[in-house]
């Protein structure tokens, strides 16, 4: 404040004004009642603005802080990861050649199974098909002997004869 009235008495005088010093002193008492003025009304607004802020930095600087832990906690993470893919991958490996083997040994046992069960199954219907055709062969000679029996019978009177009282025998 003080360096503040110097230099404007220093103005003053430099500038030649015929004046004086006591022309200055109005003005500098009036400079220091606006500035006193403006830093008592200021004083309070000012001092809450910038606690606000201080505590709206710290508290970022707080959620920073954190979120470096949690980064530095990622990377770790990561990081061991990262270090222990070889063996992650030679467990995979292992895992999955245990899980094949053990998928071929069940698809080879289901396999046989079918291959006996369609063995059987093929079996049992040449069975089925030679007693069918044989049923059917035994029909048509049946048949055919039958049908000459009936001709010879028919062309014939004497074992129509024959044949019709051997019936009536049976009968009686």
């Amino acid at each position: 404040m003080v360096f503040l009235i110097l230099s404007i008495i220093s103005t003053s005088v430099w500038a030649g004004s015929g004046s004086g010093v006591s022309s200055l002193i109005a003005p500098a008492v009036n400079l220091f009642l606006l500035i006193a003025f403006l830093i008592y009304k200021t004083k309070k607004p000012l001092s809450e603005y910038f606690s606000n802020e201080a505590q709206t930095i710290a508290q970022t600087l707080d959620r920073a802080n954190l979120k470096a832990k949690e980064a530095q906690v990622l990377l770790e993470n990561q990081e061991r990861k990262l270090s222990n893919i070889s063996n992650e991958i030679k467990e995979i490996n292992s895992k999955t050649e245990q899980d094949l083997k053990v998928f071929e040994n069940a698809y080879q046992v289901e396999i046989n199974g079918k291959i006996s069960k369609l063995k059987s199954d093929a079996i049992y219907k040449m069975d089925s098909d030679k007693k069918q055709i044989a049923n059917e062969l035994n029909t048509k000679i049946i048949n055919q002997i039958i049908s000459r029996t009936k001709n010879k019978i028919a062309g014939s009177d004497e074992i129509r004869k024959k044949a019709t009282t051997s019936v009536m025998k049976g009968l009686n």
